[in-house]
């Protein structure tokens, strides 16, 4: 059984081998991605033998103290696993964990060249690289390679991701990329696409590789550790909704924001804004999401503790949306088979709204072909109070070809709810196999509450007549 698209429309009606440097954390650096050029080392000390499998190196020597996530470090391993470990030993196998810095973490192997470090320049301005030529992501597949290297700065403590040559195939591998700090909830890690790179949510977030998305030679990703803070943080700039409906999840970001070692955020909320309360969790500086159940107030503080002094945003004042705004979303578990292609409702005016098996409604909740939300973006009719107004409702398949009928449902009194009783304005008598427009009329009721309401359109895959209100129920 299936409803192939829920339809709202409005209707006018009614530490480790480490010390601590200054506190800083991995979240705070800023990432870069640019063309460079992959230059490969010559010579170095080998690390890992080729076709290393599943293994790590003991502790081997930066060669200078490497500042990382607001600690220092002299010491590195390496693993074949797709990641080296600052000041600890790596360990046989990828797992998240502290001090990670992740290329491709999964079950991978080293390539048919050892895998080298050497150490170049002259203090203070030493470079470590360490170099996996031949990189293979699938430890099974010799016929998918890249060159890799990560490259750790002196003085400026800067870490590199650079890609050079690659050989692919058919294979299609995911692994984190990116860098955790002295503890695994620090971090910042890339997904996407090699070409456009994006933030990604968890520490475990990964990226795909595969001949669709695979780096270009001299691809690198830069992370830069951030300047310690000084003085007022800047006023960041927060923006968020308007109205929101109750118990409903909703994001406010913000832009502008310092950065910087010694910086910290925190979202706060306020009925009436009045006492100011933290949001548990809200320490992003650049969203939070929440949900109210009241008007409120929220605004993000900038705190510097290298200066103690902290900085609100501006005040975000977010108010309620009435409950005929607010409809639950009750929607089919499966894109396949039936699609409301089309809802036509006339009163005094008409609503005439068409969708594809590509479109996506405009609003909140929406799924593309299991649940359209238009409210707010479509004109909605003018159906009057005990007058008789005209429907046509036309289904086609994104699919197969099975039995299916319609219902209406109109929330005449306007409390935010489909279930009723008389709001079930039309039901579809016998089903219809395949494609299909269904045409008819039905009563508004005279007392029916003027002004905004919603209209819920259902098409379900079931047998009819049915006595089930579809607008309510969900399955699966």
């Amino acid at each position: 059984m299936k409803l192939s698209k829920a339809f709202i429309a409005l209707v006018i009606a009614f530490s480790f081998w480490g010390t601590t440097s200054m506190a800083q954390t991995i979240n705070s650096y800023a990432f870069t991605q640019t063309n460079g050029t992959y230059t490969a080392t010559v010579g170095g000390t080998v690390a890992l033998a080729a076709l290393t499998d599943d293994a790590g190196s003991g502790l081997l020597p930066i060669g200078f103290t490497f500042g990382y996530g607001g600690f220092n470090y002299t010491q590195f391993s390496v693993a074949s696993n797709g990641f080296i470990r600052l000041g600890a030993l790596a360990g046989g196998f990828f797992t998240t964990q502290s001090n990670n810095i992740e290329f491709m973490g999964r079950d991978a192997l080293v390539g048919s060249t050892a895998c080298t470090y050497q150490l170049s320049g002259v203090a203070p301005n030493q470079v470590l690289t360490i170099q996996y030529p031949g990189f293979r992501p699938q430890w099974s597949d010799a016929g998918y390679t890249v060159d890799i290297q990560i490259k750790l700065y002196e003085t400026t403590n800067v870490v590199q991701i650079i890609h050079g040559t690659s050989v692919t195939n058919a294979g299609v591998y995911s692994g984190p990329i990116g860098l955790i700090g002295n503890v695994t909830t620090d971090f910042s890690t890339r997904v996407t696409s090699y070409a456009a790179s994006t933030a990604g949510a968890t520490n475990a977030s990964t990226m795909t590789i595969s001949s669709g998305n695979n780096p270009v030679n001299g691809r690198t990703f830069t992370w830069t550790p951030s300047l310690p803070c000084a003085g007022a943080p800047a006023v960041a700039v927060a923006a968020g909704p308007s109205n929101v409906c109750s118990g409903g999840s909703f994001t406010m970001t913000s832009t502008g924001s310092t950065l910087g070692a010694g910086i910290t955020n925190q979202w706060q909320s306020s009925v009436g804004c009045g006492a100011w309360v933290n949001i548990v969790g809200g320490t992003s500086a650049n969203s939070v999401t929440t949900t109210q159940t009241l008007a409120s107030c929220y605004r993000l503080v900038t705190t510097c503790s290298n200066s103690g002094l902290s900085t609100p945003s501006n005040t975000l004042s977010i108010g309620m949306n009435p409950a005929n705004l607010c409809y639950p979303g009750v929607f089919a578990s499966s894109t396949a088979d039936e699609e409301i292609f089309n809802v036509t409702v006339t009163g005094s005016t008409t609503l005439n709204n068409s969708s594809t098996c590509a479109t996506t409604g405009p609003g909140a909740g929406s799924i593309n072909m299991r649940y359209s939300n238009y409210i707010g973006f479509v004109t909605a009719p003018n159906l009057g109070q005990a007058s008789t107004c005209s429907f046509s409702l036309t289904q086609t398949s994104c699919g197969g070809a099975f039995g299916n009928g319609f219902q209406i449902y109109i929330d005449y009194n306007q409390n935010g709810s489909f279930a009723d009783a008389g709001e079930q304005a039309y039901t579809q008598p016998v089903a219809a196999s395949g494609n299909h427009t269904k045409i008819g009329t039905f009563l508004v009721p005279g007392s029916a509450t003027l002004g905004n309401t919603g209209m819920r359109v259902v098409n379900v895959e079931t047998t009819f007549l049915n006595a089930t209100n579809w607008a309510t129920t969900g399955y699966t």
